[in-house]
């Protein structure tokens, strides 16, 4: 055992599949935690081959997969990026009986979402909800992300009201700050609003983020009053503006020829507007040298 178990650290997997199959033609049975370890190392090093002919050869042994084997392979799969593998395994699983665990539906939907397969992932999901489990807080965020970045905003607002609805999960403002974002930018002002709203109510505490994204939507919108309400909010719960925001605020004011509201920047955010202002000018230099060339 000894000896698999060195070839499969330092990464001699077709040597150690050799000694397996050895093994097995001479009646001695490995243990399923090697068998397991060792098709996840398969797995992971993308030997998927390798893998799949051990996993038979387990069955061949008369060795019935449990949840933390197919858990092991599926996640060697995944960090391999061989996501249809993981799948098959889910399938066979299921299709023999054997419960998958939240662990592993989380695994596979945070991949999936990652891939950008949105309806796929919900599909998952779904699944998941059949059997009576719900995804971690950071998976319920990888699928309402998901939905928003391709538009479809009604399905992520559905697993956002399915998520507080579940009473598993402790809600916190990365949910919000993800439908928010997805409503500025489709044009949904008032529901963003609203979503602020319900958030501060809930007595989850925006973040930098959150105002960003708003101050900013209203900024871009040459609102700037409004904009500036919301730096002004920020400041006076001990929020401090990032740059991105400053910078977005700044370009704004100078479009509008707003110079008092530069100067009302400046003076409160000094060193932080100057360096953005530094680095706008810079950049307003580089479009000059580049029309210059060109």
């Amino acid at each position: 055992m000894t000896v698999i178990e060195g070839c499969k650290k330092h990464n001699m997997l077709a040597q150690g599949k050799g000694y397996l199959e050895e093994m097995a033609a001479q009646g001695l049975i490995p243990s399923a935690d090697l068998l397991a370890s060792f098709i996840y190392a398969c797995a992971r090093a993308g030997k998927m081959k390798y893998a799949s002919d051990i996993w038979e050869l387990m069955h061949a042994q008369g060795i019935q997969p449990t949840e933390e084997m197919y858990l092991s392979v599926v996640e060697g799969c995944l960090k391999s990026n061989n996501i249809d593998v993981a799948l098959g395994f889910l399938e066979a699983m299921q299709n023999q009986g054997v419960a998958p665990s939240a662990r592993i539906f989380n695994l596979l939907i945070d991949a999936v979402v990652i891939a950008h397969k949105p309806d796929l992932a919900y599909s998952l999901y779904e699944q998941m909800k059949a059997q009576g489990l719900y995804p971690n807080l950071s998976v319920f965020g990888q699928l309402i992300n998901g939905h928003v970045k391709a538009g479809q905003l009604d399905t992520a607002f559905a697993i956002f009201e399915e998520m507080k609805a579940c009473g598993k999960i402790d809600v916190d403002e990365q949910p919000y700050n993800m439908l928010i974002d997805g409503c500025v930018k489709s044009g949904r002002y008032a529901t963003a609003l609203s979503l602020f709203d319900e958030m501060k109510s809930e007595g989850i505490a925006p973040s930098v983020v959150t105002y960003t994204i708003l101050a900013s939507s209203y900024a871009k919108r040459h609102e700037l009053d409004k904009a500036l309400s919301y730096l002004a909010e920020m400041k006076a719960v001990g929020i401090q503006p990032d740059s991105i925001l400053l910078s977005t605020l700044i370009s704004c004011c100078i479009l509008a020829k707003d110079k008092e509201k530069v100067a009302a920047l400046r003076k409160e955010f000094y060193s932080d507007v100057d360096e953005v202002l530094n680095r706008l000018q810079q950049q307003a230099a580089r479009m000059r040298w580049q029309v210059l060339m060109n």
